[in-house]
């Protein structure tokens, strides 16, 4: 497969092919690969992290719900922070179907 120009994958009806990415991407990691020895997290590694969509986790760092830094132009999450983060969130139990 080769990359597309813009960086922009293809839709086949059905068949969605993505640009070419090297081996260790950001975008390419699993939450497996996310360790605890990493200090920091992009929005988009916390998002699989966390179990949640990148969009929302977007949100909530614009609205500054997620603390965050910005280093060299990259928005990160620190580990620690994402962490306690989770843990004032209060837990919500939701009935069973």
């Amino acid at each position: 497969m080769s990359n597309f120009p813009g960086g922009q994958g293809v839709n086949l009806g059905g068949l969605s092919l993505s640009p070419t990415r090297t081996a260790g991407s950001p975008r390419d990691a699993r939450p497996a690969d996310l360790t605890a020895d990493r200090l920091a997290y992009s929005v988009e590694e916390a998002a699989k992290v966390i179990g949640v969509g990148r969009t929302l986790t977007w949100a909530l760092v614009r609205a500054g719900d997620i603390p965050s830094v910005r280093i060299a132009g990259r928005v990160l999450i620190r580990r620690r922070q994402l962490i306690e983060w989770l843990d004032t969130r209060s837990e919500t139990i939701y009935p069973s179907s």
